[in-house]
């Protein structure tokens, strides 16, 4: 049972992470470049690298999220409710840098 639980997670924590893969390229002083605020959120012991213990627990909040009613399982609908959400977040993230971007270049001088 726990082993289905937790292997249901990790596919929902690809599933809900958006692209699925994310990309990094580790230096000396931590996660640099795309999906890194992920990666750094997962670093729990903050060594620049993921464990499986804190890969796994980000994959089990991420499973408790989607279980809507608490049951300890991730029905259909939980996880069609749960993708919606995430995407609707990603397009409210994506309108504010939008919005960001355009307001910067106006300051720039770079708009009529």
């Amino acid at each position: 049972m726990k082993t289905h639980t937790l292997i249901l997670g990790l596919v929902a924590c690809a599933v809900l992470s958006g692209n699925g893969v994310v990309f990094a390229q580790e230096s000396e002083s931590g996660f640099q470049e795309r999906g890194s605020g992920k990666l750094k959120k997962m670093d729990a012991d903050r060594d620049g690298n993921i464990s499986l213990d804190e890969y796994l627990a980000m994959a089990e909040h991420r499973f408790g999220q989607m279980d809507a009613n608490t049951d300890g399982y991730v029905t259909a609908d939980e996880l069609k409710n749960g993708r919606k959400a995430v995407r609707a977040k990603s397009r409210e993230r994506r309108g504010k840098r939008q919005a960001g971007k355009i307001q910067n270049k106006a300051v720039d001088g770079e708009m009529p």
